[in-house]
């Protein structure tokens, strides 16, 4: 009744039924998280909040946990003898499980009132609990529920739950294909999407840079409904049935003041035991990532605990995706946001590894390779084969062009090319599929490094919003550093970019092109000005004090 009461006489209600807007709701509580509306399209641009204050994307989460605990109906005794009363009137089974799909999709429960229902019906034990698992609020509760369930079963429905048993609302960032018929994977989108209101909303509010993939300040990513690709808005209503998948990326960073932990050996050591199988292995990292902070070294040792890629370069290795490491793609989408020194990381002690980033659509001949198509939507949101034949990079990453440099480059690359040296070991982390993996899945503009651009090579399609807004960011620092250019690859052939784009700036159209650049001159404070507009997480001097 109070839904349609006059909105002066309604009374607070909990945010994800009528809050947020995600699936229907009327979004009449929690200011600042409502959906657009055709009267609010435009948002003033406020100056930035100095990051890791509360309520900003770097503070305290707690109101993130909040929220989620506060996000349903709690059912008191009362109310719960008339649940009981209805469950017990059910005639058939069918009945019954779908009053508990029900019950779970809106009400808050304790683990004392729904074994109470699974008791009155215990031959449906097993199935009763899986789907009255996400009503319960806390993972206490959710975990004492399990231990109720005959050990011969428990590890059937531990398994059929754990995508929420281990997720971590302080830090979403993964890949996710939800079932939402099933209250597990509903809940979990649910949280997603609450999550994604509440940090789009703090991060446009502290005046953050939009990392996004089509320009509307949202954490996710990639989306699609029952296969159909989509652009995700608040105003987009949760349904109860289908298949949501989309890709979560967080532009939670570590404060200014934040430092490495200590205790990241224990969790190390942890990690390289081979008798556990990599996913419970990645899910125990994202339970820990939450607690920890983590230098670029930290980072590295972390994501090598996992196995890399097969060495192989044929066309079928390629297609069936032996030559990229998807554990070391999820490890790295676990702790990127908890990396205290990102410019790091972004570099080639991690990510970027001058060898990997040279052979970014070549080959050793040079002959032309393939890119695994569905890496990149275009405006459209048809998914489309980038396939693009480059010469070898005009100069070396570093900028060098004395003889020295050249010999000393030349002798790199040959001991990064022999897997048999330390350094090769060392250097490599990721191959070349993971990096174009990893843009699609964090997106581009989480992963350039605006004090060392020149370590990039990027493949863009000009009419999609953030991969506009990296050759956007590279136009403008040739501008502000002289003599330094932009690489440009169209269609296999280097062209020179136009140098109205530096004026007029750069169009938005349906091209694919492949990008570097080249910096000479560089001026670090150019580059942290472009870093603040373009960029989250590296902070300048003043924002650290």
């Amino acid at each position: 009744d109070d839904v349609y009461a006059p909105r002066k006489s309604r009374v607070r209600v909990s945010p994800m039924s009528y809050g947020t807007g995600h699936h229907g709701s009327l979004s009449m509580s929690f200011e600042g998280l409502l959906p657009m509306t055709k009267e609010k399209t435009q948002v003033e641009e406020k100056p930035q909040i100095q990051p890791g204050l509360p309520g900003t994307p770097e503070g305290d989460w707690i109101e993130v946990h909040e929220l989620l605990q506060d996000c349903r109906v709690k059912v008191n005794s009362a109310r719960f003898q008339l649940i009981k009363q209805a469950f017990l009137a059910s005639v058939t089974d069918e009945e019954r499980f779908r009053f508990a799909r029900a019950l779970a999709k809106e009400l808050w429960c304790n683990e004392v009132q729904v074994w109470n229902l699974v008791e009155s019906r215990l031959e449906l034990a097993t199935e009763l609990v899986c789907l009255l698992f996400p009503c319960i609020r806390s993972r206490k509760n959710q975990l004492a529920l399990l231990q109720q369930v005959e050990p011969a079963k428990a590890k059937k429905v531990a398994g059929s739950l754990r995508g929420l048993l281990w997720f971590q609302d302080a830090n979403p960032t993964g890949s996710y294909n939800l079932d939402l018929s099933a209250p597990a994977d509903y809940a979990l989108a649910e949280a997603c999407l609450l999550v994604n209101a509440w940090e789009s909303e703090s991060a446009r509010c502290a005046g953050r840079p939009d990392l996004s993939q089509s320009g509307n300040g949202e954490m996710i990513r990639n989306e699609a409904y029952n296969d159909t690709p989509f652009v995700y808005s608040k105003d987009w209503r949760l349904p109860s049935r289908g298949w949501f998948r989309f890709d979560y990326s967080s532009t939670r960073r570590p404060p200014p003041d934040a430092t490495s932990t200590t205790e990241v050996s224990e969790i190390t050591r942890l990690l390289r035991n081979k008798e556990l199988s990599s996913r419970s292995r990645l899910e125990a990292l994202r339970a820990a990532s939450v607690h920890i902070f983590i230098s670029s070294n930290q980072c590295r040792t972390l994501v090598q605990c996992f196995p890399a890629a097969v060495e192989c370069s044929s066309p079928e290795a390629i297609n069936s995706g032996l030559d990229e490491s998807p554990d070391r793609q999820e490890a790295l989408c676990i702790l990127h946001t908890r990396v205290v020194d990102r410019e790091r990381m972004l570099g080639p002690e991690v990510l970027y590894s001058p060898v990997v980033v040279s052979q970014i659509g070549m080959t050793n001949s040079g002959g032309a390779v393939r890119v695994r198509g569905g890496m990149f939507k275009t405006g459209d949101l048809e998914m489309k084969t980038a396939e693009v034949q480059l010469p070898p990079v005009a100069s070396g990453l570093d900028g060098g062009h004395s003889q020295h440099s050249e010999e000393r480059r030349d002798q790199n690359f040959k001991l990064a090319h022999d897997p048999n040296s330390a350094y090769f070991n060392f250097l490599i982390v990721f191959k070349e599929q993971d990096v174009l993996v990893l843009y699609r899945r964090l997106g581009v503009l989480h992963l350039l490094n605006p004090y060392k651009p020149e370590v990039l090579r990027m493949p863009v399609n000009l009419d999609i919003f953030e991969q506009h807004r990296v050759v956007d960011f590279l136009v403008q620092l040739a501008t502000l550093e002289t003599g330094s250019r932009v690489l440009c690859w169209l269609d296999g052939t280097q062209v020179c970019v136009p140098a109205s784009w530096g004026d007029k700036g750069v169009p938005r159209t349906n091209a694919v092109l492949t990008v570097s650049y080249e910096g000479h001159n560089s001026s670090f404070a150019s580059r942290q000005v472009m870093a603040d507009q373009f960029c989250i997480g590296f902070w300048s001097n003043l924002q650290k004090a």
